[in-house]
């Protein structure tokens, strides 16, 4: 209680001509007071000052995220030969001016899967495939690796769908507001056709702001 009633003693002290002080003015004051880290009581105007700065300084540190969707696909059909295989697009906007970007990472969606073959039906591993991003014009790098015989689905059968979140860090390549391009890397199945119905991409961006 003690250093709370001298620092009501101090705030009560400030000038009323600091009220309304400009951002520019606060931190020409801030600066020019001490700039350690706050301990001990609160005894003085610059032990204040030191406090508030110290409170400044580590919410900056805070790791925040930010999601970012596609539109949804309605189908996105896989064959039996290998290739490419376009997921929708997803723009990010709004990550704030200064922000450090500290690690992105995909979501890919799946409303469900549907045999279209009479046969049973999965994916189809011919190497290392993967969920791949780019930025627009850019390098397609690697987000989710797919496994072999994932998306089974039984012949002339509908499955429920999924969430795959990833868990390779793609910030070398999503680095800020820009519009980012997805694909299933040489993609096929072991019948012609696998549908893949409702697929949406997400992009989860973790910053700070310091």
């Amino acid at each position: 209680t003690d250093g709370l009633s001298a620092l009501k003693t101090l705030i009560d002290a400030i000038p009323t001509t600091m009220v309304g002080t400009n951002n520019a003015a606060l931190a020409s004051v801030l600066g020019a007071l001490a700039t350690g880290a706050a301990t001990g009581a609160v005894t003085s105007s610059d032990e204040v000052m030191a406090y508030v700065k110290q409170l400044v300084t580590n919410s900056r540190r805070v790791v925040h995220h930010m999601d970012f969707w596609s539109e949804i696909d309605d189908i996105i059909t896989l064959d039996a030969t290998a290739g490419d295989e376009t997921l929708p697009p997803v723009t990010v906007a709004g990550i704030p001016s200064g922000a450090v970007v500290l690690r992105v990472i995909v979501i890919l969606s799946i409303g469900s899967f549907e045999d279209t073959s009479g046969s049973e039906n999965k994916f189809v591993l011919n190497g290392t495939e993967h969920i791949q991003v780019d930025k627009t014009g850019g390098t397609y790098i690697d987000a989710i690796k797919l496994i072999n015989n994932m998306w089974l689905t039984g012949a002339s059968g509908v499955r429920g769908g999924l969430v795959m979140i990833g868990d390779i860090d793609v910030a070398s390549e999503v680095d800020g507001d820009d519009t980012y391009e997805f694909k299933i890397e040489n993609a096929d199945v072991t019948a012609a056709s696998l549908l893949l119905r409702d697929v949406q991409v997400g992009l989860r961006v973790y910053f700070t702001l310091e």
